[in-house]
């Protein structure tokens, strides 16, 4: 039954296995705004997130987040692995285009990784936004228990606060019984199909190439 299942889908191409596959999305973006946190030239803000048992490429990042310095700002974006404690545990896995950072009010802002990195099952990530010059806000909202992501996927935003104020030479955190709020935003990812699926789905192509065949030749 899942090889009929897939064969219309995989004979139209590559776009539509991803299609199959499709893509996970964790957000706090639709919950009210109850604070926000302001940070400038030198000092560091985090979002922390938590993956579930699955591995996933990493597809985009979006932060609510305004620049209130009067004149635009300067920032950059990363992605680092983390510890339990979501404090950075070495090097950037990886930097972020985007388009710029709206003043005071305005779209959110959307992140794109500017490698491919693979987001491994169970583990902890923090993106962090990293101001060279200006002022800037992040909203926040307050803090609720962890997300359930359709698709049976699970995944965390945890509340608390990651930060720092020398410029990314020390981190800090305040968890979520202290600090009892959320940075407003979301992770989109894709699943890495696993061995047995990418099997699956090659066998079930196949089924559908010699399908395509016996029905050309009958023609």
């Amino acid at each position: 039954m899942k090889a009929k299942f897939l064969l219309p889908i995989l004979v139209l191409g590559p776009c539509a296995v991803l299609s199959v596959l499709g893509q996970t999305q964790v957000t706090s973006l639709s919950e009210p705004m109850a604070n926000l946190w302001q940070f400038g030239a030198n000092s560091y803000l985090g979002m922390p997130f938590v993956t579930d048992g699955f591995a996933y490429t990493l597809d985009s990042v979006t932060a609510r987040v305004f620049d209130t310095g009067g004149s635009p700002g300067e920032m950059q974006a990363f992605l680092y692995a983390a510890d339990a404690s979501f404090l950075p545990t070495g090097a950037a896995l990886t930097a972020f285009t985007f388009a710029g950072i709206p003043a005071n009010s305005g779209p959110d802002t959307h992140f794109s990784p500017t490698i491919v990195v693979t987001l491994d099952p169970n583990s902890h990530y923090l993106f962090a936004l990293q101001p060279t010059s200006g002022n800037f806000v992040w909203l926040e909202s307050s803090a609720v228990a962890g997300f359930d992501v359709p698709g049976g996927h699970a995944w965390n935003l945890p509340a608390g606060l990651v930060n720092s104020g020398d410029a990314g030479a020390t981190w800090s955190y305040l968890s979520e019984g202290t600090y009892p709020y959320r940075n407003q935003g979301a992770v989109v990812a894709t699943p890495v199909p696993e061995p047995a699926e990418w099997a699956a789905l090659g066998g079930a192509a196949l089924m559908g190439f010699a399908a395509v065949r016996r029905w050309r030749g009958g023609a």
